[in-house]
């Protein structure tokens, strides 16, 4: 009895210890030597929300926040973003259909923006994330619209003649829907903290009271993320 209880208690600090375990055999105990592997464990995931700023959109002075949810094996985030306009000096030149003044006027001139990404991450959630993912957004944005129309003057003989001149001009709300195809990196330096590479292309409408076009657009995206 008294050699079971030794034996016991030596199996018991072995586990406890992680360097060895004892295995009972017919004549003397067998140690077995047990490597402990848990530096070399995966990247964890532990946390499965992170909330982003957009460093890019402060160009055009627009706050643009991201919160995305993960799924448990780390793979699929659903993400909704958020932006609004913080001033700046927005661009209140002639707005023209069609034209490459309304390529940016939707995030210079922005008032909101949000909709729907989903991204898929190839390796789940590790130190480094290659995703590829799909977009939807609108949003509402300002434009400005020149009137022009025709002027009656007095030249110096006292004859009346007309002309075209500006009258001033007008600011509008427009609209704009778009869908694009991302990818990029999510570098995660730190369990908590998050560093999102991210470009893709898609297309854009604008709906303003002018006849409108569909347009390309290009993004490209470095944000600053916390996890919780």
């Amino acid at each position: 009895m008294k050699n079971c209880l030794v034996a016991l208690v030596v199996v018991f600090l072995g586990f406890q210890s992680h360097a060895q375990v004892i295995k009972r055999g017919r004549g003397k105990p067998v140690y077995v030597q047990v490597e402990d592997t848990a530096s070399d464990r995966p990247f964890a995931l532990k946390k499965h929300d992170l909330l982003q700023l957009n460093v890019f959109d402060l160009i055009f002075t627009d706050v643009s926040l991201a919160y995305e949810h993960f799924n448990k094996d780390g793979k699929k985030g659903y993400q909704l973003p958020l932006s609004i306009n913080a001033g700046g000096l927005p661009d209140t030149g002639d707005y023209r259909s069609g034209s490459s003044i309304g390529r940016f006027i939707s995030s210079r001139n922005r008032i909101f923006q949000t909709g729907f990404n989903y991204n898929y991450y190839f390796n789940g959630q590790d130190k480094v994330s290659l995703y590829m993912g799909l977009g939807f957004q609108v949003g509402a944005f300002y434009y400005w619209k020149y009137n022009y129309g025709n002027v009656t003057y007095t030249n110096q003989w006292g004859n009346p003649y007309t002309t075209i001149a500006y009258l001033g001009s007008d600011r509008k709300v427009g609209n704009n829907y778009s869908g694009l195809i991302h990818g990029g990196i999510l570098l995660n330096p730190h369990e908590t903290v998050t560093l999102n590479l991210k470009t893709g292309f898609g297309l854009r409408r604008y709906s303003t009271e002018y006849t409108e076009y569909t347009v390309g657009y290009f993004i490209l995206d470095v944000s600053l993320g916390f996890k919780f």
